[in-house]
């Protein structure tokens, strides 16, 4: 137990965690597959109690994705926007069902670049069209017109990957033949975005997914 407090608890290299991620710098499964059972429930509880109450950052999702512990759910929900991409990823692991789908509209809602960033990748990554709802896939799209360009490129990736429609760089020929990127790549194109959305919603219906 000491050893599982150390890791998740102790001093890390910030550096090399913002850099390479949290799970670059920490094992979940070293750290807490050899505990039984009834340290298991221990640690849970004090990663829970860390998420709720502080100190926390994201090793304490980690640890809580591993454990796979449905009773961190509301804490994981709660949690959000912080280490956004990762409580995503936990609650994903653990019941995506149990996702808070309005904290995740008003976190759509963010000014932060960052922040915006995190969700839409978690999103797109760890969630599918069916385990969210209608205004979350509007919202997704309407960040297309974001001023931020990196915004509007990681929304067109969430919603084409929530819907199982191929993306951007590496699964298309080139992004030049691709007539929605080509519409959101300029932050000098504004009208642009409105088309880009019109036709991110065709490309959705003609995937047969619900938009």
């Amino acid at each position: 137990m000491e050893s599982f407090r150390r890791a998740f608890f102790g001093p890390i290299d910030n550096y090399l965690a913002w850099h390479d991620g949290f799970d670059s710098v920490i094992d979940a499964a070293a750290s807490l597959g050899g505990l039984s059972a009834a340290e298991q429930e221990q640690a849970a509880a004090e990663l829970i109690h860390a998420l709720e109450h502080g100190p926390a950052d994201a090793r304490v999702v980690l640890g809580l994705a591993y454990l796979r512990h449905r009773p961190a759910l509301p804490a994981l929900n709660n949690y959000l926007p912080k280490a956004a991409n990762y409580v995503l990823q936990a609650i994903s692991q653990i019941d995506p069902a149990q996702l808070d789908l309005r904290q995740v509209a008003r976190v759509l809602e963010a000014r932060d670049t960052y922040t915006l960033i995190e969700v839409l990748t978690g999103l797109g990554y760890y969630y599918t069209r069916a385990q969210l709802n209608a205004d979350i896939i509007r919202r997704i799209i309407n960040l297309l017109t974001h001023p931020d360009y990196l915004v509007r490129y990681h929304a067109l990736q969430a919603a084409r990957h929530i819907h199982g429609i191929p993306g951007l760089a590496g699964e298309r020929t080139s992004l030049r033949e691709d007539p929605i990127f080509s519409s959101i790549v300029s932050d000098k194109s504004p009208r642009d975005f409105r088309r880009a959305q019109e036709l991110l919603l065709i490309e959705i219906k003609q995937a047969g997914a619900p938009g």
